[in-house]
């Protein structure tokens, strides 16, 4: 797990959003799955993440972007339970635990064997994890992000198409 210092942005899951094919935001941690020929970016930025879809010969022209942060709400849209774009598909949910359950699925997303990033503040599990793998016909990926002050773990999924 990373544990980062910086100040803290989103801490809300109510102030989440979703802005497609934006710029590129500042990234304080970042893993990469590749494909055949494609690139697959993760990157937590504050308390959130971005995603970038790129070929492996162009990494600095996106094919595709989503950003899911507060800053993306205000630039672009609240975050929906469901979205599709042309050759891309978004769900998420968001999920308000008693003490015990947040605690035990808290601690379930820090152990994940994929990117994973503790914030200051509002204890151990104030974390953002994210992970990606290739599939028959494009790259997927999921995020979690959690937010210990009110007990809530916001949860997305998105596929994104190459054929």
């Amino acid at each position: 797990m990373h544990r980062i210092s910086c100040p803290i942005k989103d801490v809300s899951a109510a102030d989440l959003g979703v802005r497609w094919n934006g710029p590129l935001p500042e990234v304080l941690a970042e893993d990469t799955v590749i494909h055949n020929s494609y690139r697959l970016h993760l990157g937590v930025i504050g308390a959130s993440h971005v995603v970038t879809v790129t070929s492996v010969s162009a990494p600095d022209q996106p094919l595709f972007r989503e950003e899911i942060s507060c800053t993306a709400r205000s630039k672009g849209q609240p975050l929906p339970m469901y979205a599709e774009l042309p050759g891309y598909r978004l769900q998420s949910a968001i999920s308000t635990l008693d003490d015990a359950a947040f605690r035990s699925q808290a601690e379930h997303i820090a152990a994940l064997d994929t990117l994973v990033v503790q914030f200051p503040g509002e204890g151990d599990f104030h974390i953002t994890a994210l992970g990606g793998a290739p599939t028959e016909d494009g790259l997927e990926w999921a995020s979690y992000h959690v937010y210990p002050s009110e007990n809530t773990i916001v949860t997305t999924w998105s596929r994104f198409n190459l054929a």
